[in-house]
């Protein structure tokens, strides 16, 4: 899995670069399904507006939902607020899974990570 992600975080970096955008670390990628949760979950940076929320794609960047960050991570499927797309019980619950993990980089729970990231790209 660390040769994967290091290729997906070169591929951002690069991507960032070439585009005069500051780095994004607000994503969580896990190369397959038996690594992980088999999910990415992102915080978009360009005119995002609404509600806090995040995009959730599986592993082949299919689009699967969008979410809502709120105040405290998801206990169960049913506490998974999907705004739009897929609201599969198994999607959420791995949502779920998901949001209990530590974010590699920061150290944080990954709902904190996603609230911080969130807050960090909308600062007023």
């Amino acid at each position: 899995m660390g040769d994967c992600m290091n290729r997906i975080d070169k591929t951002l970096e690069e991507s960032q670069s070439i585009l005069g955008l500051p780095p994004i670390d607000e994503m969580v990628y896990v190369c397959k399904k038996k690594d992980g949760h088999g999910i990415v979950v992102e915080v978009r940076s360009s005119n995002e507006h609404g509600v806090p929320h995040a995009h959730v794609k599986n592993t082949e960047g299919t689009k699967a939902c969008v979410i809502e960050i709120t105040n405290s991570a998801p206990v169960n499927q049913d506490s998974v607020k999907v705004l739009a797309g897929n609201r599969d019980t198994d999607l959420k619950g791995e949502i779920v899974k998901w949001s209990k993990g530590v974010h590699r980089k920061s150290g944080l729970n990954n709902w904190l990570q996603l609230q911080v990231s969130w807050d960090s790209l909308r600062p007023d």
